[in-house]
């Protein structure tokens, strides 16, 4: 009887551990979620900042290069009259 009661007790040990670890693991899941959702959100905030960088960039540079094409135009009008 003595080892039958030894082998009840180390299956309820077993049984509460397993519990305990399944318990632990879904906290710790629940948590890894919460940091995974806060990154996407972060790096989709990220990309919509960089987007508009980019498109500001864009305007920068047409503008830029109408600029060098009215210069040019200017230039080549200058150097037509020589």
């Amino acid at each position: 009887m003595h080892a039958a009661a030894m082998e009840e007790d180390d299956r309820h040990v077993l049984t509460i551990a397993t519990e305990r670890f399944e318990r632990r693991l879904a906290e710790e899941t629940g948590k890894l979620r919460v940091v995974m959702g806060q990154l996407r959100s972060d790096v989709r905030s990220d990309m919509a900042q960089l987007r508009a960088e980019v498109a500001e960039l864009r305007a920068e540079w047409g503008q830029f290069r109408v600029e060098i094409r009215g210069q040019m135009a200017q230039v080549r009008g200058e150097m037509a009259q020589l």
